[in-house]
């Protein structure tokens, strides 16, 4: 039994790990810029910062002295602290975008705004997606054209041949 507890962390429990596997010097996306930008209201008004600094501290995206600047920001209310958090994390690169929805999920018990976050808008359709649909339309339209024109042949033959035979 002691080889499967070998090289476990205290208790037997496998050690956590305690890194985000973006590096530091990564500049924060595009896309999290926006989803951070998009979901601001939303974040600034349900997140709760007290209990996801101290995860975006361990994981070395803030320092103590960067958290308590936050925790002192305006007035030190909630949005206040929200508010100075979420003006700061877009400078601050990629892994604290990750850290902010892992802190989300595991610090503040607020996995609905790291879903909110991760989920990325529909792709708003471009001007070539828009043609290439209209194109595919109009083929649709003659080819149902086509087929009632054959239909309608088909039709006129038929009652045609009755009209013989009577």
């Amino acid at each position: 039994m002691k080889e499967l507890t070998e090289g476990r962390g205290p208790g037997g429990g496998l050690g956590e790990s305690r890194e985000i596997m973006t590096p530091p010097d990564v500049p924060m996306t595009t896309e999290h810029r926006a989803q951070l930008r998009r979901h601001y209201p939303t974040l600034l008004d349900n997140m709760n910062t007290k209990y996801v600094l101290p995860v975006l501290v361990s994981f070395g995206v803030l320092t103590p002295a960067m958290e308590d600047d936050i925790l002192h920001a305006g007035s030190g209310t909630r949005r206040d602290i929200a508010r100075e958090l979420l003006e700061m994390l877009p400078t601050m690169g990629d892994r604290a975008f990750a850290a902010l929805c892992l802190g989300l999920r595991q610090g503040c018990k607020q996995a609905y705004l790291a879903d909110m976050l991760e989920t990325l808008p529909k792709a708003k359709t471009t001007a070539a997606n828009a043609e290439s649909r209209l194109k595919n339309k109009d083929e649709v339209i003659d080819m149902g054209l086509e087929i009632q024109v054959k239909k309608k042949d088909e039709i006129i033959k038929s009652l045609e041949a009755k009209l013989r035979h009577t």
